[in-house]
């Protein structure tokens, strides 16, 4: 399978916008009879179906999640799970905080080309080529991505013009695996009064209020 495939944005229940730019995003490289998917990942992805329902998408994956907050762990295991079983030739992500978390780990663990912070998407050819700032935006960079069967973009926000109206695309649902338990870490803390003892590289640290040794570094 190919196509192109969008990952949807949530934050505490409400569709990110650059959900929706990412559907504008996908249409200047989108090849004849190419489909575009948009994937929803969260605890009740199905109540943001109707937001995502706009002209341009073919389909929307629901793919529920065991977690309701921001779990990076969880969103890479789920996405690594869903690129797996569809293999989308592009996959976006908007560029932003919750992105940063997983979106470059995801890239190197598959092996997907990669580029983030992207404001331009054109196709030269078969070629993917993908535009974004460099040297602190001070030259402006165009990438390709040759011998890769996926390609991972982090698109910046407020580029593309969300599409307007309503469409009725396919719906469907991918059950994702649950994230690998993360690692815990147990330190040893003491406390007592006046001095806060901060031990780095064996040195202390000591400024006004209590005191923290963690004599486990």
């Amino acid at each position: 399978m190919s196509g192109i495939l969008v990952i949807a944005e949530q934050r505490r229940g409400e569709l990110r916008p650059a959900t929706l730019e990412m559907v504008t995003a996908a249409q200047a490289v989108r090849r004849a009879g190419e489909r575009l998917a948009v994937a929803l990942l969260a605890d009740e992805p199905q109540r943001f179906v109707a937001a995502v329902s706009v002209p341009g998408v073919d389909e929307i994956v629901t793919v529920p999640l065991a977690v309701r907050d921001f779990d990076p762990d969880a969103l890479e295991a789920a996405l690594g799970a869903l690129i797996g079983a569809r293999r989308p030739s592009l996959v976006l992500v908007p560029h932003s905080i919750d992105s940063f978390g997983y979106a470059a780990a995801l890239a190197v663990k598959g092996g997907y080309g990669f580029a983030s912070d992207v404001f331009r998407i054109a196709r030269e050819g078969e070629a993917l080529l993908a535009t974004r700032g460099g040297y602190g935006q001070k030259v402006i960079v165009e990438l390709d991505f040759p011998g890769k069967e996926v390609v991972l973009l982090t698109v910046r926000a407020n580029v593309f013009k969300p599409p307007e109206g309503q469409a009725t695309p396919a719906v469907s649902t991918f059950a994702a695996p649950a994230a690998p338990p993360g690692k815990a870490y147990t330190v040893p803390l003491e406390w007592s009064t006046l001095t806060l003892t901060l031990r780095s590289a064996g040195e202390p640290v000591k400024m006004a209020g209590s005191s923290l040794s963690n004599e486990d570094r």
